[in-house]
């Protein structure tokens, strides 16, 4: 089912997605009933396999591969002084799935790994480009991806 114009909030610490129902309750949705979701243009959907575990993914990128960012936040408490100060910390986690299989990355290097069959172009597009990879990873990676899926047949 699709439904439109449903408040959602997508807490990152406990992957779990919200709404809020009538006079202001928010209610946990049940993660394995929502296969996807879109919020502020973003879409996430729910993945899990033995590649990957399961939790929400934003799709970042589909054509004939595919890429999806984890985003996660960990909640961990420092002792500041005399009190305990509660602290996120973020983290992302990159996957490529190419011919069916998840691929994970954190580099550009390990993205022209997955990339082998097209490495040399790729490297030539990133140079004529001007590509400053790190300046915009996910971005950057979304240019490569696209780049990849043009030259392959």
């Amino acid at each position: 089912d699709h439904y439109d114009a449903v408040p959602l909030l997508y807490d990152l610490s406990t992957d779990q997605l919200i709404t809020v129902y009538t006079y202001g309750n928010a209610i946990q949705m049940i993660r394995e009933k929502v296969k996807s979701f879109t919020l502020d243009k973003r879409s996430f959907e729910r993945l899990g396999n033995d590649q990957v575990a399961a939790g929400f993914y934003e799709r970042m990128y589909v054509g004939k591969v595919k890429f999806y960012a984890r985003r996660q936040k960990e909640l961990y408490q420092k002792l500041n002084g005399t009190a305990l100060q509660d602290i996120f910390e973020s983290s992302n986690s990159y996957y490529v799935v190419k011919d069916g299989r998840f691929h994970s990355f954190k580099s550009k290097g390990s993205l022209l790994k997955i990339l082998e069959d097209q490495k040399a172009e790729l490297k030539k597009f990133i140079r004529d480009q001007k590509i400053q990879y790190n300046s915009n990873r996910e971005a950057n990676a979304v240019r490569l991806l696209k780049h990849y899926d043009e030259i392959t047949y």
